[in-house]
């Protein structure tokens, strides 16, 4: 596992068992007073950025389904595609799970 962080937030990434081209972005937190500020984009540029020059072909992450704020973040940048809805059997939590293709991702305007 590999965390990372700024002065805004933090993320985890860890490579999937048997599949070192796939990375799995979890843990990731936007620090509470820079909440409401656009950071989550710009955490969210820089995980995409991450990935790429690791050379991971794929980014995966899951994300409550009430969590608007995220859910919105990732419909509305390029790369991120919604694959599937589910319900977490062990928390009951309605969940998505979302994909990204590190390869096609373009961070121009993205990052700032």
């Amino acid at each position: 596992m590999e965390k990372f962080s700024n002065d805004f937030g933090e993320v985890c990434f860890t490579p999937m068992a048997g599949c070192s081209a796939v990375v799995i972005s979890h843990a990731m937190q936007i620090y509470p007073k820079y909440r409401g500020k656009g950071m989550s984009r710009q955490n969210l540029a820089l995980r995409m950025s991450r990935a790429k020059q690791n050379g991971y072909g794929l980014m995966i992450a899951t994300v409550r389904a009430d969590n608007a704020a995220e859910q919105h973040l990732l419909s509305t940048t390029a790369g991120w595609t919604m694959a599937y809805a589910f319900k977490n059997p062990k928390t009951q939590a309605d969940l998505t799970l979302w994909v990204c293709d590190t390869q096609v991702i373009e961070l121009k305007g993205l990052l700032k």
